[in-house]
């Protein structure tokens, strides 16, 4: 089969945005509902010290009541966690820095995720058959698609610098609000309490205060 190109899939913006992309990614072989994903971060964090160190010096105890959470934000340490126990290859686009970061480069299963800095998106890829007919994939298992990686990835690294030359990214001068449990960004107190009140996160910052670098 011949790759033609990347796609943005979108997910929704509702805190378990990285859970859908992974789960959406697996359609083909293991479906998998979001707080089910959820339920083996929390006990693979139990079983397991390296993935405890990755999240020091939180409180692991207070990390498993939160990623429980619907609206709990997943990240990298999610990401390590559900790479091992999916025996996924993980590719991520960082559209604000057109950085490649890979996660379990040795697994069978190959998915690619778009990071803006705040939101997951999940990469879907269109190939071409012999028979001229198309299939969009979200995810690959390496010894069957027969498709050639290095080039695939080559070609993900292009798609991300398309995607930040369009992207507008924020001009923080312009907001006052962090939301710690997510990472989104308000100009205007109200606009916090809303988002509280819908997503029920409660841990917040002043921009001004923190060091973004």
């Amino acid at each position: 089969m011949k790759f033609l190109n990347f796609l943005c899939e979108k997910t929704p913006a509702d805190g378990s945005c990285l859970f859908h992309a992974i789960s959406t990614s697996m359609e083909r072989i293991n479906p998998i509902p979001i707080n089910t994903l959820r339920d083996i971060v929390s006990r693979e964090i139990v079983k397991n010290d390296k993935y405890q160190k990755i999240l020091s010096p939180a409180d692991v105890k207070k990390y498993i009541e939160w990623i429980k959470q619907p609206s709990s934000w997943g990240g990298e340490p999610e990401i390590i966690i559900l790479s091992d126990y999916f025996n996924l290859n993980i590719v991520v686009g960082v559209v604000e820095t057109k950085e490649i970061i890979k996660f379990g480069e040795s697994n069978e299963n190959l998915l690619f995720i778009i990071y803006y800095g705040g939101h997951y998106d999940l990469a879907g890829m269109d190939f071409e058959f012999q028979n001229h007919s198309n299939e969009k994939f979200h995810l690959l298992r390496k010894k069957v698609d027969n498709v050639e990686i290095e080039n695939l990835i080559k070609k993900f690294e292009e798609f991300i610098e398309e995607l930040n030359k369009k992207f507008d990214f924020l001009d923080l001068k312009n907001y006052h609000i962090y939301c710690v449990d997510c990472g989104c960004m308000f100009m205007l107190e109200s606009e916090f309490e809303e988002h509280q009140q819908k997503f029920n996160h409660s841990a917040y910052a002043s921009i001004e205060n923190m060091n973004f670098d």
